[in-house]
């Protein structure tokens, strides 16, 4: 019971809008299984990569890209980047509402005191409410 006392409620429910609003845009019939598998796993890896260790991952990302080949991919895979963003601007838009919200929460939830495995399992658990709502929403309406 202590642990829902201390949970942060209002960027978590900001979370679970954000991914019920993914969750409504990707319900149409053009989507398929795989679309909602991608949903799922995102919201599992943003939630992992924002609860994850910051030295492990700015050690990985820097030792990565020091030689010039690495800064070579980098840019070539930046650029490509650009260029799906800019053809998929409304998708991209419902993403990054969602990693900002899940920013949020994660903050909240460090501000809070949880640890970071908490921190995760609480951020995974309110993605995935968040995209089935989203999901229930839109096939009752």
């Amino acid at each position: 019971m202590a642990l829902l006392k201390k949970l942060p409620w209002l960027s978590l429910a900001l979370l679970v809008v954000a991914y019920c609003t993914w969750g409504w845009f990707l319900y149409p019939s053009r989507s398929s299984g795989f679309d909602w598998l991608f949903a799922a796993a995102f919201a599992i890896i943003v939630a992992g990569l924002l609860t994850a260790p910051e030295k492990s991952l700015r050690s990985r990302f820097f030792t990565w890209s020091v030689s010039s080949i690495g800064r070579f991919i980098l840019v070539l895979c930046g650029s490509a980047l650009t260029a799906v963003v800019l053809y998929m601007a409304n998708v991209f838009v419902h993403i990054l509402v969602t990693i900002s919200a899940c920013m949020l929460a994660r903050l909240d939830l460090q501000t809070a005191g949880f640890k970071q495995l908490t921190a995760f399992w609480v951020l995974s658990a309110f993605s995935l409410v968040g995209l089935g709502l989203g999901w229930t929403f839109h096939y009752f309406a």
